[in-house]
């Protein structure tokens, strides 16, 4: 049970964190914040804690040496843009296309574990999304006809990790 809690606090932070991402937001007030985990059940002895940690996030964000480029204003940016295809629908957290190259951008919460190397845990987050990115690049090849490429953002750490 404790298990499932932590993964559903978890998905409570990520939520979260996309949500700002999504809306460019990268100083939300902290009852912004504890309001929205709140909404998505998180109790009160964790929202502390959590807010702490997606301000921290939010802070990696704006001070990462990609960020300019990542959240610049083109009229070619989507968020949350969802696809239909034959399989159903995918949903893609930002996509944009810069110098004739379409570029698909998921961005994922997770963070190192106590001790793991940057570039191990790099290498465990590429393990775990590429199947998922690379399937969201098949679909969208196709509907927009350009040279694409597909990264994880992670605040964490904070980079932006091509595939």
């Amino acid at each position: 049970l404790a298990k499932n809690l932590d993964l559903l606090y978890q998905s409570a932070l990520g939520t979260t964190v996309h949500h700002y991402l999504e809306f460019e937001i990268f100083k939300p007030d902290t009852k912004s914040i504890e309001t929205q985990l709140l909404q998505l059940g998180v109790p009160s002895k964790l929202r502390g804690v959590y807010s702490d940690t997606i301000l921290k996030l939010l802070n990696n964000t704006q001070h990462d040496s990609t960020f300019e480029w990542l959240f610049q204003k083109r009229d070619s940016t989507q968020v949350e843009a969802e696809f239909g295809h034959a399989n159903g629908s995918i949903i893609i957290d930002r996509l944009f296309v810069d110098e004739d190259t379409l570029w698909i951008i998921d961005f994922k919460t997770a963070s190192p574990v106590l001790g793991e190397p940057e570039n191990i845990f790099i290498e465990r987050i590429k393990k775990q999304h590429q199947d998922q990115l690379r399937h969201y690049q098949s679909v969208l090849v196709d509907i927009f006809q350009l040279p694409t490429k597909v990264a994880i953002y992670c605040p964490a750490i904070p980079m932006l990790i091509c595939l």
